[in-house]
């Protein structure tokens, strides 16, 4: 069994950091539609590993759930977004067909952390991701697995004269 790479906040460069890979409306997507903003703030960034993206993200007081806590739903949603970002940015252009989310201890408010996508593989139509959330010294707060569907050509031009 493979050791899997912790990333810290410490271990992402500058450098590296990587346009949104997949296509969105600036300022209206739920997840990185508010970068300046109260809610979630999400960068991606390119992992020394193949088949794996990164992201710093920061969960402000609008994804409140339990007092001074995130919402579940907003911890999932952006473990959901770094792992269809993955395959985006890995080529394959996908939506989420599964995804299930364990949450392994309340995540803090107002706090910057590191997400880790990675492809498993494929079969298909089907691409197999993992998503995981660490804090800035690497402890892990949720992790997640998903099934996401390759788009097709036609279906993926649609999107494009979608975008506003």
């Amino acid at each position: 069994m493979k050791k899997r790479m912790i990333p810290t906040a410490n271990s992402i460069h500058p450098s590296l950091r990587v346009k949104v890979p997949y296509v969105y409306v600036p300022r209206s997507d739920f997840v990185i539609g508010d970068q300046k903003g109260e809610r979630i703030r999400m960068f991606f960034y390119k992992s020394a590993r193949a088949k794996e993206l990164l992201a710093k993200v920061y969960l402000g007081k609008k994804c409140s759930g339990p007092p001074g806590h995130a919402h579940g739903g907003c911890t999932a949603a952006v473990l959901d977004e770094i792992m269809g970002a993955t395959g985006w940015y890995c080529g394959y252009p996908v939506v989420a067909g599964k995804i299930e989310v364990e949450f392994l201890h309340m995540v803090p408010l107002k706090e910057t952390y590191v997400l880790q996508g990675r492809i498993m593989g494929s079969e298909g139509k089907k691409v197999f991701t993992e998503g995981y959330l660490f804090d800035r010294s690497g402890k892990l707060y949720a992790r997640s697995s998903g099934i996401f569907i390759k788009i097709s050509g036609e279906k993926l031009k649609k999107l494009e004269k979608l975008r506003f």
